[in-house]
C-alpha cells in the first residue's frame, strides 16, 4: 500500500509542479524506482508516463500508458538529462561569475556522482526493452515520448489493448473477474472473451453458467480450429429472449 501510495504521491507532484527541473534528477530517479517497485512488488505491469499535450505527444491524444520496464527506462533517462543539464548550467554559471573551482567543489562532485548513479540504471533499464525503444531513448526522452505515442496509435490492436487508462483499468477489472472461473486460460482465448461487447461481457460476467458456456464455446475453436481461426471467429450477440432466461434463471437460484 505505501508503494502504490508513494507512486500517487509522485504523479500528483509532477503534473502540479511547474518547474520539475529545480529538484534535480532525483525526482526522476525516484520516479524510476517507485515504478520499479510497483512492477516487482504489485505486478503492475504498465505506466502512465505522459498526459495529452505535454512536450513529446499532441494535445488531442490521451493520456500516455506503456510498460513498466519501458516506464522505468524513460524515467531513470529523464534523470539523466536532467542531472546533466543542471551540471551544464552550473558549469556556465561558474565561468560567467569568476568563481574559484574550490567554491563549489564539493557541489559537483556530488552532482558527477548523482550522474553515474543515473547512468548506470538507466543502462540497466535500458537493458530489457527491445531495440526500437532503446533506439529511441539514446535520442532523449522527448523524441522517445514521441515515438511511444505515434507508436501507440499505430498499432493496429484491439481498443482494449491499446494504452488509454479509461480502458486499460477497466479490462484489467474484467481479467480478474474471468480469472475467477478460469484462473488459467490461453492468452488468445482471454484475448477473444475480452473483444467482446463490453456489455454482453459484463453481463456473461453475472451468470456462471454462461461465461463458462462463451469461454468452452472459444476453447473448443481454439482446439479445432487454432488461434487464427479464433482470432476471426464471430460468436452471435445474445437475444433479448436469452438475457431475460439468464435473469429468470438467475432469480430462481436466488430463492
Amino acid at each position: 500500500d505505501n508503494v502504490i501510495q508513494a507512486a500517487k504521491d509522485v504523479k500528483a507532484a509532477t503534473y502540479m509542479c511547474k518547474d520539475v527541473i529545480a529538484f534535480g534528477g532525483a525526482f526522476h530517479y525516484e520516479r524510476a524506482l517507485c515504478c520499479d517497485r510497483l512492477l516487482v512488488e504489485e505486478n503492475i505491469t504498465r505506466t502512465e508516463i505522459a498526459q495529452g499535450g505535454e512536450e513529446g505527444i499532441g494535445h488531442e491524444n490521451d493520456n500516455l500508458v506503456v510498460e513498466s520496464q519501458v516506464a522505468c527506462a524513460l524515467f531513470a533517462k529523464r534523470a539523466l538529462e536532467t542531472e546533466e543539464a543542471l551540471s551544464l548550467k552550473e558549469k556556465e554559471e561558474e565561468e560567467d561569475n569568476e568563481k574559484t573551482p574550490s567554491s563549489s567543489m564539493s557541489f559537483s562532485t556530488t552532482r558527477a556522482r548523482a550522474i553515474q548513479i543515473y547512468q548506470s540504471y538507466s543502462d540497466k533499464m535500458q537493458a530489457r526493452l527491445t531495440d526500437p525503444v532503446k533506439a529511441a531513448l539514446r535520442k532523449g526522452s522527448v523524441f522517445a515520448l514521441t515515438f511511444l505515442d505515434k507508436d501507440k496509435w499505430e498499432n493496429e490492436v484491439p481498443e482494449y489493448m491499446r494504452p488509454k487508462p479509461k480502458y486499460f483499468y477497466y479490462y484489467e477489472w474484467m481479467k480478474d473477474r474471468i480469472k475467477e472461473y478460469y484462473p488459467e486460460l490461453p492468452q488468445c482465448v482471454l484475448d477473444k472473451l475480452l473483444s467482446l461487447d463490453g456489455a454482453e461481457l459484463d453481463l456473461l460476467l453475472q451468470h456462471p453458467q454462461a461465461i463458462r458456456g462463451q469461454t468452452e464455446e472459444f476453447l473448443q475453436v481454439l482446439d479445432e480450429k487454432g488461434e487464427k481461426f479464433l482470432e476471426t471467429y464471430k460468436t452471435p450477440q445474445l437475444s433479448w429472449e436469452e438475457v431475460q432466461a439468464l435473469r429468470v434463471s438467475e432469480a430462481k437460484k436466488k430463492k
